[in-house]
């Protein structure tokens, strides 16, 4: 069997690319089961006597690892733990002792970092609640030694809030959104070079209809470009970005509101479902669940479906991560409802597009409403990392790997590039069933026996079961493993859909050469006529290129002008037809 197949079925979503990063360095991680352990008296301690307005996390010395980054209200100073983890597996993830520098005039209200002129160190934005502006901290780091520059203030016309630093007109350099009471401020970056000083120019002021609690950035109707959404004291606000590709002028639409009947606290974004579409959701405080708000926008058109609620007690934070490493977003709550502040983590066990479907919540210790999922112990998977504000300390929670213990295999069905049904599963060698019987169904109600198999492929303690169904009618049809242990007790994978593949062989070679300045180039060749869409996506899950067309059959070299992204790594995602979807990284210098 193809081995970048299997790889690139886990990924359905362009949006969760980094998922796929993960994937890549462990592609036999388990997939039902996952733990977050404490590491406990980290040392990461917030300034005495002062309250944090928030923490964050980024590459702050651009040594390649994740280091935390906190402010303080009212307050004019910063503290940054750089990461200090050795790349050796074996070596305990450890940070340096705080560096802390008070920058000139100004206090901290809420703040944002991001890299504002394309150098690799990214600059601290400050919502100044000394004052109307906000306060831009360019960075002037080099790996291991943190400096700043003077302090940079832009005006505005009354004290901002929630802060969000996006490329909004896809000119390769980030601008800076911010919450001023019931109105969005925008900023345009005018730098046009690399490592140029700091430059903001058309602050522009748009209502949003409500007082804002948060603010992210997606594209979430598919046009390619990122849109602005902000949630407020009673629903989600959808700004739409009209603006071209390099345009000096940025343009909005009208803010499109999703009332979700709830206090909007935080909000992340994500696509839930593997509909290629990034779904919004919500912490709902003081209310007593969360939210998912299902996207069924289009181009040009923004629209939701009807909030799917979860019970989460009074949640007041709330980000997305893949914790259990298969492939779809779990999300993670702070919850303070049960008089006790705890994180409640929901395992995403949805099957596919328009499903949002969760396991019982797992409970970790304390962490604040601000919740940051990065890999900070440099393992491939997802840690979980927040303010402990009783007893005034960071918790970092590290993703350790867990054995599949007693759990079902997850049956996974795509379309091969013979035009055929292919589906595969892992079991751990000392899990393995007497027997696996692949069973089909077109109604639900009569399933029919396809192939019993005993045996698979074992690669480290991990075997491999896979099957080619040569016999689908064309239509869309249902699989589910009937499992058979060695004591004769029966039980049943969950039910998959696979929808008619087509026959067409396609070659592909992926993104060259790699890394790359100006041109990146991919190669294709195809015997039947099909639609083919393709994006490139950056580190921050925002598509910096997309494209939907029809291709004839026949050998396509495509060569796309990235000469205005930003030094980085980027996702490259094609999807001919419904095969699944290729999926490779490359370096952009």
């Amino acid at each position: 069997m193809n081995s970048t197949l299997r790889t690139t079925n886990f990924v359905k979503s362009a949006f969760g690319w980094w998922l796929l990063v993960a994937i890549l360095i462990n592609p036999l991680a388990t997939k039902a089961q996952f733990s977050l352990s404490a590491l406990h008296d980290s040392g990461l301690k917030a300034i005495s006597g002062l309250s944090p307005s928030g923490l964050k996390s980024a590459d702050m010395d651009n040594d390649g690892k994740m280091d935390l980054v906190m402010c303080f209200n009212d307050n004019n100073t910063v503290q940054i733990f750089l990461n200090s983890t050795s790349s050796k597996p074996s070596e305990e993830t450890s940070f340096s002792s705080p560096f802390q520098f008070s920058y000139t005039e100004g206090t901290s209200g809420e703040f944002s970092i991001g890299d504002m002129n394309r150098d690799g160190f990214p600059e601290i934005v400050i919502s100044n609640t000394a004052n109307a502006s906000i306060i831009v901290l360019q960075n002037t780091s080099s790996p291991g030694k943190i400096s700043f520059a003077s302090s940079q203030f832009f005006d505005s016309p009354g004290v901002t809030g929630a802060l969000s630093i996006c490329d909004l007109n896809a000119d390769g350099f980030s601008d800076i959104i911010s919450a001023c009471g019931d109105k969005l401020l925008v900023y345009r970056n005018s730098c046009s070079d690399k490592a140029s000083s700091i430059n903001l120019e058309s602050m522009i002021q748009l209502p949003a209809y409500g007082i804002i609690h948060d603010l992210k950035c997606a594209d979430i109707d598919g046009d390619g470009n990122a849109d602005i959404v902000a949630s407020t004291h009673n629903a989600i606000a959808v700004v739409k970005n009209l603006t071209s590709y390099g345009s000096q002028t940025l343009i909005f639409a009208d803010a499109v509101l999703q009332n979700t009947g709830r206090s909007v606290n935080n909000l992340d974004i994500g696509d839930i479902d593997n509909d290629f579409k990034p779904d919004v959701v919500t912490a709902n405080w003081p209310n007593g669940d969360i939210s998912i708000l299902p996207n069924l926008s289009q181009n040009g058109n923004i629209n939701f479906g009807q909030p799917v609620f979860m019970e989460a007690g009074s949640p007041q934070g709330i980000v997305l991560g893949d914790f259990d490493q298969d492939g779809k977003f779990d999300i993670a709550a702070s919850s303070n409802g049960t008089g006790m502040k705890i994180t409640k983590v929901f395992r995403n066990i949805s099957i596919g597009e328009g499903d949002f479907n969760f396991a019982e919540p797992q409970h970790f210790v304390a962490l604040s409403n601000e919740l940051i999922v990065k890999d900070f112990d440099r393992n491939g998977s997802d840690d979980l990392v927040g303010l402990n504000p009783e007893r005034n300390q960071i918790e970092l929670l590290l993703h350790t790997d867990v054995p599949i213990i007693n759990t079902l295999p997850e049956l996974n069905i795509y379309c091969g590039e013979d035009g055929k049904i292919w589906m595969d599963w892992d079991v751990a060698l000392q899990n393995k069933a007497a027997s696996y019987d692949i069973e089909k169904t077109m109604d639900g109600v009569i399933f029919n026996s396809i192939v019993v198999l005993t045996e698979g492929e074992t690669t480290g303690g991990i075997m491999n079961f896979s099957y080619s169904d040569t016999n689908a009618a064309g239509d869309i049809e249902y699989y589910r493993l009937k499992i058979a242990k060695t004591n004769g007790d029966l039980s049943y994978s969950e039910l998959k859909c696979a929808q008619p593949c087509m026959d067409v062989i396609t070659g592909f070679v992926c993104s060259y050469p790699n890394p790359v300045d100006r041109v990146m180039n991919f190669n294709f060749s195809i015997s039947s006529e099909l639609e083919m869409h393709y994006s490139i996506i950056d580190m921050n899950m925002k598509i910096q290129l997309e494209k939907t067309e029809i291709v004839t059959p026949g050998t396509r070299t495509y060569s796309l002008d990235i000469t205005q992204f930003q030094k980085g790594s980027y996702i490259f995602a094609v999807k001919f037809g419904n095969l699944t979807p290729k999926v490779c990284r490359f370096e952009k210098l």
